[in-house]
């Protein structure tokens, strides 16, 4: 709401920007525990020590956590604005109705 009143921007715009930033924010921190998890259960490898010393060669390239963040980022996103923006307009119309 800061951002509504400081520029020309509607309601909706900030609202459905602040749910992909929220979607991108939570991708940026789960990608790698996912990445990890991932390979766990397709039994590569047996603990989440070894599976992250398998993916990024022993922590010689860390950015290998974030492979598939493409698709990370392309579905959350985009759910994460119309969740957010779906929250907002039932929280809006519970309070005008009370």
């Amino acid at each position: 709401r800061f951002f509504s009143s400081v520029s020309s921007f509607n309601d909706t715009i900030v609202t459905l920007l602040s749910g992909s930033c929220a979607g991108i924010g939570f991708w940026v921190a789960a990608a790698p525990l996912d990445t990890i998890k991932t390979n766990i259960q397709t039994g590569n490898t047996q603990s989440i020590r070894t599976a992250w010393a398998e993916i990024t060669n022993g922590g010689a390239n860390v950015l290998k956590l974030y492979s598939g963040w493409q698709v990370a980022f392309g579905r959350g996103a985009p759910a994460a604005a119309v969740t957010v923006y779906s929250y907002e307009m039932f929280y809006s119309l519970l309070e005008k109705s009370s």
